[in-house]
């Protein structure tokens, strides 16, 4: 049960870095991009059925508004780690 435990606090800490990275501008090449990459490799598939539901918020400007990392923390801390402490 530990264990179910520290994954979730894992999968939260890559999604937080991910978001916060993702405000850097990073090319290949950079210091940053590996890592941008990994993180991307690693949380976007578990984005993938929220996105199916909820995608990314059109802002007009041509940007957008992902709200699946939210929701994806929202379910991992307050669903699943009071079942896996």
């Amino acid at each position: 049960m530990a264990v179910i435990g520290f994954v979730i606090d894992i999968v939260v800490l890559a999604i937080v870095l991910q978001a916060v990275l993702s405000w850097f501008p990073s090319y290949p090449g950079s210091a940053l991009y590996p890592i941008k990459s990994y993180l991307n490799r690693l949380v976007d598939p578990i984005y993938a059925p929220i996105r199916k539901i909820i995608p990314p918020i059109r802002t007009g400007s041509g940007m957008a508004i992902d709200i699946a990392p939210m929701i994806l923390i929202l379910f991992l801390l307050v669903i699943l780690k009071p079942l896996f402490p």
